[in-house]
């Protein structure tokens, strides 16, 4: 029983840094079509992309943060991981409107 937990609790230990990176491809994906949407309307710059910029750049730090800092126990590990489900839920949507309309 408690060579379970000790599994389960090594596989969360890798969920938050697993789900920051998963985002930061996701933010990717979207930087790409909305710095291609730019480019076709001959805008200098858009406001999605320099918002999408911030959002990575926080996503660096978060993927940073979970490599220097390995949670010990369990509470310390479900705000992250809730807060990143909830993250790429939104990313994966918004991904989706962006792919329709491109």
């Amino acid at each position: 029983m408690y060579r379970h937990l000790n599994l389960l609790f090594c596989i969360f230990k890798a969920a938050p840094l697993s789900i920051s990176i998963g985002n930061l491809l996701l933010i990717m994906i979207i930087l790409y079509f909305y710095w291609s949407r730019t480019k076709v309307m001959q805008l200098r710059f858009n406001s999605m992309v320099l918002f999408f910029l911030f959002f990575l750049i926080q996503n660096l730090l978060f993927a940073a943060y979970f490599v220097l800092k390995i949670p010990n126990t369990f509470n310390d590990l479900i705000a992250p991981i809730i807060f990143l489900g909830f993250e790429c839920a939104a990313l994966l949507l918004l991904l989706r409107v962006t792919w329709n309309e491109a």
